[in-house]
């Protein structure tokens, strides 16, 4: 049951940032069933059994809540991707790994990405540069692999760049395809994935 109008939210026994996370995860899931424009505060305030005026408590607006939420994804991907880039192992065993968890996290936080995809024009233009330059910090992690691949023989790929982005393109795109539930078998998934891919760009 949703607090009295204008009322704090009670704590109980969860954290204030255990709650603040309930609050963006219901938002990225109204966001991504909805879209940003088509979602309301009242929306998100149902999906957590708030009122409105109870929700305001931990977000100012509905574009805080994207911004709070749409650098996530990207976030998150640079991490694993910084990790593997110091990695002593082959480029072969880069590439594989970096598509593997790009999979593996967009299947895991689907929600996410739909919004950091699909509903970044909603950002203020200073968002939006700054979404673009992490992106860019990405490409190159993923560019740079391919790089030292061709460098050592691993790789026959003409511009890493241009591959880069097909890669990526491939990739997103299976939050078209990739649905949730049923016996889709993650891992396996993101090796075949990253298998298939992988074919494109080593050197016979």
């Amino acid at each position: 049951m949703g607090t009295l109008s204008g009322e704090k939210p009670k704590q109980t026994h969860k954290s204030a940032r255990s709650r603040h996370e309930e609050v963006l995860d219901a938002g990225l899931r109204v966001f991504a069933l909805k879209g940003y424009r088509g979602a309301t505060i009242e929306d998100i305030a149902s999906e957590l059994g708030f009122t409105s005026a109870a929700l305001y408590y931990y977000i100012k607006s509905k574009q805080d809540l994207l911004l709070q939420t749409v650098y996530r994804p990207i976030d998150s991907l640079i991490e694993s991707a910084n990790q593997y880039e110091s990695f002593t192992g082959t480029s072969l065993e880069k590439f594989t790994r970096l598509v593997e968890t790009h999979i593996l996290l967009m299947i895991e936080r689907r929600d996410w990405f739909i919004v950091m995809l699909r509903d970044q024009a909603h950002l203020p233009e200073d968002n939006i540069l700054e979404l673009r330059k992490r992106d860019r910090e990405y490409r190159r992690i993923f560019t740079q692999v391919i790089i030292d691949g061709n460098k050592s023989g691993e790789f026959d790929v003409k511009d890493p760049r241009v591959t880069t982005l097909v890669v990526l393109g491939a990739l997103n795109w299976t939050l078209q395809w990739l649905l949730p539930g049923g016996d889709v078998d993650s891992k396996a998934v993101a090796k075949e994935i990253a298998s298939t891919l992988l074919n494109g760009i080593a050197k016979n």
